[in-house]
């Protein structure tokens, strides 16, 4: 069967030709633009501007010099001077018009760098999803990652309609993944048939434009129908595994940097699925070999489930005569730091070295298990006491402190062990494996090399969590809660001009504690709307006091993080102007910074009530640019005043030449759009001079100050007034 003729679901190559309105590009059919040749370009443009127009000035003043000493009435005649303006609006014309053209592509290329980063970061999900999955026996499948990868592609690029096409036989494409009506599950075509059978033969990326032969898309409406399209190879270590197909939504059209994105993508991704199929070949064999379905395949130790088993039926024969057991658990600390430095094939091999340690010092009979990654668990028989337990744990420590070889030389491995005694309380397993895990995460805060035996202060985590939501509700009627408030400074002058309010926790035990840690707990408590309402009113009380020691020249604002959700209200506009009206201050001085991510759905409620809040005098931020959508366009779509860049670009200024050309972009992007660029994470001085000379003019972060309480705030904004 061969699949439908969209360009970008494998459409038949004489289809897409038969269509004379439609255009296919590989990608080599475009440049690739370069930062430094851009401004490099830019340059050349404004130098030979200057020399020119020196030039005609020069000459210009010799011939007025030459007609007052010879009576000359050569310039005193119009033909000369009109020829002269126009030559002159000409050269200027042409300048203005190069410029433009630069400006353009510099745009261009910076969606383009945030559109790679957004597709990448999706895909780093995808990737974490599948190794806590693999690494918890959860199963994950093949079709489940391709339909992750597919659907955040087809998000972040504006697509309508796209597929996953694996390679199946050698020479053939079949459809496993697919997103959109119209789209044919299963569908096969030959290499070299259709638009992807091209991308699998040539293994170039495509770009199709125009229109489409859309005969076997009866079923989607002519207004619905793509004009534009791409399609990558998915290559991973040189080995095509299929092709990614996108087409676009009708009002998008893909471009050379779209193409360049996506391509980038797809190699990326390859290594990915190239995981999954490994995962779900391995999910095959252990299903037709109960060896392999009960055993961890690197380590050939018994897995998660033949230790749950193991222990159930220890516990089982243990009541019955009255005897002990125990369960260790073990985990190296630091692990990921030989997959650092070294690579994950030594990090496989230490592995395999610490559990053939750990096999040789236990008693014939007990039991050890890999739980996954670097987390190991022993079931010891016949166990006497807690003090005999701790002994074993001991000794098993001296038995690993011993170098492990590898090929590449010789790692030391520390590692924390957890111990809890079973069959005393007539606990199952699940119960006391979850003790002795309890008893690790103890060991864990306390250093390398601990050991901890379980006891029953060590609460479950769902009893951590539900008080730590009594705590908190505790916090907020003591108001232990407090507001700080991290500095923005205009950078050539380093005058603060604005801050941003975070919000704290002053635990009586744990001392300051950052919203990171707790607003998740307030959330599922019903707390954050009063919370958010509190940490609103304070900033907005902080910024009143500071408004009546300034002038205008000093004009000070307060920026509140919006959470998302609050976004989606339908009460917001009257809650925040409530807000500034209980402050007692100007609408213009208060900032709302909203997730960029939160205005990816494109609802007509958040537009609707961003356009109410901008009408108010409201201004809006955009926080962490860079790091949740696709596009620039969208600043022109929504009333933004200010882009936070995410500190990811920040980072890279010391060292990285495309992170300054790209930061240099944004903020000559902001220039042009009329919106203030602020720089966050600033943590080192050389950051802060890039930042200077590509002309940020504002900035945040602790190399320039660190949140503050509002005292120390006032006193520092009142301070740079005298």
């Amino acid at each position: 069967m061969r699949s439908h003729s969209s360009a970008c679901s494998g459409a038949p190559e004489t289809e897409v030709a038969q269509n004379v309105s439609s255009r296919i590009e590989g990608l080599h059919s475009f440049r690739t633009p370069d930062w430094r040749a851009i401004e490099k370009q830019s340059r050349r443009l404004w130098a030979i501007s200057m020399l020119l127009l020196l030039a005609l000035s020069t000459v210009v003043v010799i011939l007025a010099i030459g007609q007052a000493g010879q009576g000359s009435v050569v310039l005193g005649t119009p033909v000369p001077r009109i020829g002269l303006l126009i030559l002159v609006s000409l050269f200027c014309g042409m300048a203005v018009w190069r410029e433009r053209r630069l400006h353009k592509t510099t745009t261009r290329l910076l969606e383009e760098k945030v559109l790679t980063a957004a597709l990448l970061n999706r895909l780093r999900e995808v990737g974490v999803l599948l190794d806590t999955g693999h690494n918890a026996k959860l199963g994950l499948e093949l079709g489940e990652v391709l339909d992750t990868i597919l659907r955040g592609a087809l998000e972040l690029l504006g697509g309508l309609t796209g597929s996953i096409m694996l390679v199946e036989g050698g020479d053939e494409l079949k459809t496993v993944s697919a997103v959109g009506s119209g789209q044919a599950g299963q569908a096969r075509i030959s290499f070299g048939d259709g638009v992807a059978g091209r991308v699998a033969l040539t293994r170039e990326p495509l770009l199709i434009t125009g229109t489409f032969d859309w005969e076997h898309y009866t079923d989607v409406p002519d207004v619905r129908r793509a004009v534009s399209a791409i399609s990558v190879p998915l290559l991973h270590n040189g080995l095509l595994l299929g092709v990614l197909n996108v087409n676009a939504k009708p009002e998008r059209r893909y471009t050379e940097h779209d193409l360049r994105a996506l391509s980038l993508f797809g190699t990326q991704a390859a290594g990915t699925i190239s995981s999954a199929q490994l995962h779900d070949t391995q999910r095959l064999i252990s299903r037709q070999n109960p060896f392999q379905a009960m055993h961890d395949t690197l380590t050939r130790l018994p897995n998660r489930a033949l230790f749950f088993d193991r222990v159930e039926n220890s516990l089982a024969r243990r009541r019955a005569r009255m005897e002990d057991a125990a369960i260790i658990f073990v985990d190296i600390c630091d692990f990921q730091r030989i997959n650092d430095s070294l690579g994950h094939a030594a990090g496989d091999e230490a592995l395999m070295a610490f559990a053939e340690r750990l096999a040789s010092c236990v008693r014939e009979g007990d039991t050890i298990a890999r739980f996954g990654g670097d987390e190991f668990a022993m079931l010891l028989e016949l166990v006497e006491s807690e003090e005999q337990a701790i002994s074993t744990a001991h000794r098993l420590q001296d038995c690993l402190e011993e170098p492990f070889r590898l090929s590449d030389g010789e790692v030391q491995l520390s590692s924390n062990m957890g111990v809890a005694l079973g069959g005393d309380d007539g606990a199952d397993a699940d119960t006391v494996i979850r003790r002795a895990y309890l008893a690790l995460h103890d060991a864990r805060k306390a250093g390398p090399d601990v050991i901890r035996m379980y006891d029953p202060s060590m609460r479950t985590d769902a009893g951590k969590l539900l008080d730590l939501e009594n705590q908190l509700r505790q916090a907020l009627a003591q108001t232990q809660l407090e507001v700080h408030y991290q500095p923005i400074f205009a950078l050539p002058t380093r005058r603060i001009v604005a801050a941003e309010a975070l919000l704290r926790w002053r635990h009586p035990d744990h001392g300051l504690l950052p919203a990171a840690s707790f607003v998740d707990v307030a959330e599922r408590a019903g707390l954050l709307d009063q919370i958010d309402a509190w940490v609103a009113s304070q900033a907005c009380n902080v910024a009143h006091e500071l408004d009546l020691s300034s002038n205008q020249e000093d004009a000070f604002s307060m920026h509140i993080n919006l959470p998302p959700r609050r976004l989606q209200s339908p009460s917001l506009v009257e809650e925040i102007l409530g807000v500034v009206s209980s402050g007692q201050i100007d609408a213009s001085k208060l900032v709302l910074e909203i997730t960029e991510g939160v205005l990816v759905p494109d609802s007509p409620l958040t537009i609707r009530s961003m356009d109410q809040l901008r009408s108010h005098g409201v201004r809006l931020a955009i926080d962490d640019f860079g790091t949740g959508y696709s596009s620039l366009s969208y600043l022109t779509r929504f009333p933004i005043d200010i882009v936070k860049v995410d500190r990811l670009f920040v980072d890279g200024l010391a060292k990285d030449n495309d992170a300054i050309a790209l930061l240099q972009a944004i903020v000559r992007l902001g220039h042009g759009m009329s919106f203030d660029v602020v720089a966050e994470g600033i943590e080192q001085a050389s950051q802060l001079e890039r930042l200077l000379e590509i002309g940020c003019d504002y900035g945040q972060g602790y190399l320039l100050a660190e949140p503050l309480p509002s005292d120390d705030l006032c006193s520092l904004v009142k301070g740079q007034l005298h």
